[in-house]
């Protein structure tokens, strides 16, 4: 059965769109560019999110009668992951806006919306890499030495390069660490479902998506989120 239906667009679609026109009004560059960057992006969100959750509560499809049984399951961790996606989002957003202002004056990395300094570092030299001739492997060299193992970056530096060529827009890896902050939510979801029961995958879930620490990590450019959701995805796959 398939995760994501038609119906969905309805929602998904505007939402996108409107969102996407309120992100790029608050970076710089060209606003239409803008707008079709971060509306590309929250509508894969949106779109992997939506299967996602779909997915991790059996597939079913509300518009049946027979599933009802499901229904509160799906309900729950629809819940889970809006908050979570929402929740992260927004905080990084906020953040973002609020470091420059309300910072320690002076900071460079707060006067740049970061709370954190190898964020900054990392996003820096992504949008040097990204606006130069170079290839995006490059990365992977010892000159960008901000991250460890280059392959955030590369990935930084692609999202920069072909979705915000013309300025620099940091909200659009928010979008993607946010992103990934709720995507682990489902596959955690399914996997404590699947070995121990609804109750221990509710608990799990809430943790999971409202964890203070992972709500701010999950608002800014680091790993953090992403090693998160592979390790809800490796969970799963040992699981399942």
């Amino acid at each position: 059965m398939k995760s994501f239906h038609r119906r969905d667009l309805v929602w998904s679609l505007p939402l996108s769109l409107l969102l996407g026109a309120g992100l790029s009004a608050l970076q710089p560059g060209n606003f239409f560019i803008g707008w079709v960057g971060f509306s590309l992006l929250l509508f894969l969100s949106l779109f992997l999110l939506s299967s996602a959750t779909r997915w991790g509560s059996g597939g079913l499809d509300t518009r049946r009668e027979n599933h009802a049984p499901l229904l509160d399951h799906h309900k729950n961790l629809i819940w889970m992951v809006s908050l979570a996606f929402a929740l992260r989002l927004a905080g990084g957003v906020g953040t973002y806006l609020a470091l420059p202002i309300y910072g320690y004056a002076g900071d460079v990395e707060q006067s740049a919306g970061f709370t954190y300094t190898d964020a900054y570092r990392r996003d820096s030299q992504a949008w040097e890499l990204a606006a130069s001739d170079r290839p995006i492997l490059d990365a992977f060299n010892s000159r960008f030495a901000s991250d460890q193992y280059g392959g955030l970056l590369a990935f930084c530096a692609f999202i920069y390069r072909y979705l915000s060529p013309d300025a620099h827009r940091v909200l659009m890896l928010v979008l993607m660490s946010a992103l990934m902050g709720a995507l682990g939510v489902p596959f955690l979801w399914k996997a404590v479902n699947l070995q121990w029961g609804e109750k221990v995958a509710a608990a799990s879930g809430w943790i999971f998506a409202l964890y203070p620490e992972s709500i701010l990590l999950g608002g800014v450019a680091m790993r953090e989120p992403y090693l998160l959701a592979f390790s809800a995805f490796c969970l799963w796959g040992f699981v399942g």
